[in-house]
């Protein structure tokens, strides 16, 4: 089996000192000054031995694990793509920053507990909680984020002022929506679905335009799927 390339092997090579190598690697030469084209140097050669830092030893170096947490509630019916397409966006991001993910699947609070605990900051540099909303967690969160894990929660809503968090504003979809039918022309709208904050928002932008939606008009389908679209 072919031996690793480490840090030595550059610095031998390069007649550079080990330290050198690492500041270079670890994109710290601009703390010391590092002399461009030696800098270069190193990074080509690192290249050229397929290099790949041993994230163990950095994590025991600068207590950065290159590591997140994602702990997800599945959402929406199988086939709709809504998990997927947010972890596809979730991965993306992290790979384009040098992260792992530790991906994790949970559908009640006491599942989500007894897999947190290994999330902690001796494991992950970070959490991300999303898909369902579970109130009763929020406790659990601001918890981890005190002992210094900090967390990022995906829902409609915030959990808690003190965790940040990304949502979509539904009230919002539902009036982009009606909008954009009243701009083309649109004076009769239906709305079916679910989501009330959705249809509020609708509602408001309809009244506004002057095209108020008829209750006939409304259909409040019980969830998302096939058969109940069709009835709508």
């Amino acid at each position: 089996m072919k031996r690793r390339p480490t840090l030595k092997d550059i610095a031998r090579d390069l007649q550079v000192s080990e330290s050198y190598v690492s500041k270079v690697l670890s994109g710290h030469w601009g703390t010391f000054g590092a002399n461009p084209a030696r800098r270069d140097a190193v990074l080509s050669r690192a290249r050229e031995l397929g290099f790949r830092k041993n994230r163990n030893a950095s994590a025991l170096a600068c207590g950065k694990h290159s590591t997140l947490a994602v702990f997800v509630h599945h959402l929406g019916v199988s086939g709709s793509g809504i998990v997927e397409e947010m972890i596809r966006g979730i991965a993306t991001a992290a790979t384009a920053s040098g992260q792992r993910l530790w991906l994790t699947f949970y559908e009640k609070p006491a599942e989500f507990r007894q897999q947190c605990p290994a999330a902690s900051a001796q494991e992950v540099d970070g959490l991300i909680v999303a898909g369902c909303t579970h109130t009763e967690l929020a406790g659990d969160l601001i918890v981890h984020q005190t002992e210094g894990v900090p967390v990022v929660t995906i829902h409609d809503e915030p959990l808690d002022p003190c965790l940040l968090n990304v949502g979509c504003d539904q009230k919002a979809v539902g009036a982009l929506a009606a909008q954009h039918l009243l701009e083309h022309g649109c004076r009769r709208l239906a709305s079916l679905g679910p989501d009330t904050s959705r249809e509020e928002g609708t509602r408001t932008a309809a009244a506004a335009a002057g095209a108020p939606v008829a209750e006939r008009l409304v259909c409040r389908s019980s969830d998302y799927t096939y058969e109940a679209g069709r009835l709508a």
